[in-house]
């Protein structure tokens, strides 16, 4: 796997996992790393994976929901 399709993959599940704590957190660095501890991943890899916190999940959404259609 090429590393940008690794680092998109990353990025699908852990902003699958994150959705569950939308809800309750809003768009924010909060639900991230509730999605990321969720899923194992670090909460340094997870701010690397989506830098801009809540705002950068919700674009990344975005992306995620338009190749799954």
């Amino acid at each position: 796997m090429s590393r940008a399709l690794e680092r998109q993959s990353q990025r699908d599940r852990l902003l699958e996992a994150a959705l569950q704590h939308i809800p309750f957190e809003g768009w924010n660095r909060r639900a991230l790393l509730a999605g990321a501890a969720d899923i194992g991943i670090e909460a340094a890899t997870a701010r690397r994976l989506f830098p801009g916190g809540g705002d950068d999940l919700l674009a990344h959404l975005d992306v995620w929901a338009d190749r799954r259609l």
